[in-house]
């Protein structure tokens, strides 16, 4: 999906989402919903879902299907014993994999603003990861199950965001260039459509900034010129 054509979808995910409130704030977002810029808008709130994330981000199924194998393989080949011991470790992985997957997913947030996207993320130390809407060139919509998915964006410029930070709300395999993700989220086609509405917006109004800046620009240039001449003469 290009982000430079424009759309406007018609949701009610849009809107000035309250900066306080009982219970309307998430633990870790107040500070950063008060400490917005003044005229920065909230456009959109969430986070990913636990086992959508289990699944895509850690890779649970996988992990489930490889140690089905071998316990099957095993038992068949050198008995129920060594059977058994492999579908405890299988068991034992998976209850390690879904407790990591149920703290990120607890301890991850998306904010999307009219000037950027905010990924909170991490367990032990939080990190807040800022996007601005300039630098997303075009997002990838990937469909799970129902209305959740994931929103892959590729990142214009120079400015590169490490994968390892990103981790993990990084799209799998893109170490050069990383894309951050807005993984397995609800509402993930609307979520898609304000994303592209939000960045077409902020690029016109840069668009338009420019333009307006263009002509003082030209007569700085030229009183410049005229005092330099006058020095000379």
């Amino acid at each position: 999906m290009d982000l430079n054509k424009a759309s406007s979808p018609n949701h009610q995910l849009a809107g000035n989402l309250p900066a306080h409130g009982a219970g309307e704030v998430p633990e870790g977002l107040s500070d950063i919903i008060l400490r917005r810029g003044k005229n920065e808008k909230i456009l959109w709130r969430g986070k990913p879902q636990f086992l959508g994330l289990a699944a895509t981000a850690f890779h649970t199924n996988s992990v489930a299907l490889y140690f089905a194998l071998l316990t099957v393989i095993s038992g068949v080949s050198y008995g129920l014993g060594s059977g058994l011991t492999l579908a405890v470790m299988g068991v034992a992985a998976l209850l390690i994999l879904h407790g990591l997957a149920y703290l990120y997913a607890r301890k991850s947030h998306y904010v999307l603003t009219n000037e950027r996207l905010l990924i909170l993320t991490g367990l032990t130390v939080e990190k807040r990861i800022s996007v601005p809407l300039s630098q997303i060139g075009a997002a990838h919509l990937k469909m799970q199950k129902g209305d959740v998915g994931t929103i892959a964006m590729e990142i214009s410029g120079d400015r590169q965001i490490g994968y390892l930070v990103l981790w993990p709300h990084a799209r799998p395999l893109r170490f050069n260039r990383p894309q951050p993700l807005i993984r397995v989220v609800e509402d993930a086609p609307e979520v898609s459509k304000l994303l592209t509405k939000a960045v077409s917006e902020r690029a016109e109004a840069v668009h338009n900034l420019m333009e307006i800046n263009a002509p003082a620009d030209m007569i700085d240039n030229a009183v410049h010129s005229e005092l330099r001449g006058a020095a000379t003469a």
